[in-house]
């Protein structure tokens, strides 16, 4: 070995199913994956320099890590914020993880656009509005810069409104009118839609509202009358029926001409 010359020589290599492992001469062994072995070229007698083998033992260090990052991106759909922080949990180094981010991107598996856009299109499809779907997207680590290029169609949110109201009237025909309209603005809101375009669908609604409204205050006074008539009389039986069918959120007008249709009818 030359004077001066602090480097390590290999003395055996040693290939096996899943590893290789480099034997030195002053008896440490470093044991390399397939993939770390075959990035540099090794054989019996190389002398590794002090750099080249601190270099190699932060290579191990980090394989694992790469392994891993590998692993979560060919499972599933991460972020970059999101595998950042999934190494971190894993004690790795800043350094560490900016290099095993820079891979990612280089092997194109780490591609934050094309990533926000596919998440996009999938709440979308969902029937979700844009402001929803914006949180969704901050929460999944997206940058602000990358959320703001995404597109309020309004085009596109007034159609997902209108297939979904149409599904809200249904399961809350019992309710009246006016409670229908405040309980599916309520939902379209939850689902990230803006009021304007609430307002814009609602107001294009079949006129056969009024017509369920009557059904089911018709329905609503059967029972309520069934449950008060033993307790009360007269007019205090009337202001306790107008007191509940205004609590379901049916029209006074509209309740005192029922009331009125269905004395008559008597």
């Amino acid at each position: 070995m030359p004077s001066g010359n602090t480097g390590k020589i290999i003395q055996a290599l040693t290939v096996k199913k899943k590893t290789v492992d480099l034997v030195f001469l002053d008896g440490e062994t470093l044991t390399l994956t397939h993939d770390l072995y075959t990035q540099q070229y090794y054989y019996v007698g190389k002398v590794l320099d002090d750099q080249t083998l601190a270099n190699l033992k932060e290579a191990i260090r980090m394989q694992p890590l790469l392994t891993y990052a590998f692993g979560l991106l060919n499972k599933g759909k991460y972020s970059e914020y999101q595998v950042r922080e999934k190494l971190y949990r894993r004690e790795a180094k800043k350094p560490q993880v900016d290099e095993i981010i820079h891979r990612l991107k280089q092997a194109h598996l780490l591609e934050d656009a094309q990533l926000m856009k596919e998440w996009e299109n999938h709440y979308r499809l969902r029937h979700y509005g844009p402001r929803w779907i914006q949180e969704k997207l901050y929460q999944k680590g997206f940058s602000s810069s990358l959320v703001k290029t995404m597109m309020d169609e309004n085009d596109q949110s007034l159609n997902s409104v209108q297939s979904l109201v149409p599904t809200l009237l249904k399961k809350y025909r019992t309710r009246s009118a006016q409670a229908q309209k405040e309980i599916i603005k309520l939902r379209l809101q939850a689902r990230g839609f803006s009021h304007h375009i609430i307002q814009k669908v609602l107001q294009t609604q079949p006129d056969n509202l009024l017509d369920q409204e009557m059904d089911n205050l018709k329905n609503d006074f059967e029972k309520i009358t069934k449950r008060y008539q033993n307790r009360y009389q007269g007019k205090m039986l009337q202001e306790k029926i107008i007191n509940f069918l205004l609590g379901k959120g049916y029209n006074y007008p509209n309740i005192k001409r029922f009331i009125k249709e269905s004395h008559d009818a008597d």
